[in-house]
C-alpha cells in the first residue's frame, strides 16, 4: 500500500464523493467487481472496496494519477536518436 494512501470505514450515511468517469476508474471497477465504486474528487481518487463484510474507502492522492506525460522528454529523445 502506498504511504500517502489511507483507508476509512464506509458508513451507510457517508456521502459519495463526486463521480468523474475516466478509463482508470472503469478498469478498477471491472477488475475488482461489485460492489466496487470509484470516485475522482479534487482531493484524490476514492475506491470503495468490500473486505471482511465491511465496506471501506481507499483514498489515493491525485498527484500521481494526474502526472502529465513528459512530452518534451519524449520529443527530445526521438530527435537525439540517429
Amino acid at each position: 500500500m502506498c504511504a500517502s494512501c489511507r483507508t476509512t470505514p464506509r458508513h451507510p450515511d457517508t456521502p459519495l464523493p463526486p463521480e468523474r468517469h475516466d478509463r482508470l476508474a472503469e478498469l478498477l471497477a471491472e477488475q475488482l467487481g461489485h460492489p466496487t465504486a470509484v470516485r475522482n474528487a479534487r482531493e484524490g481518487m476514492w475506491l470503495r472496496v468490500l473486505f471482511a463484510q465491511q465496506e471501506y474507502w481507499l483514498l489515493s492522492p491525485r498527484s500521481p494519477l494526474e502526472r502529465p506525460f513528459p512530452w518534451s522528454w519524449a520529443i527530445l529523445s526521438t530527435m537525439a536518436s540517429p
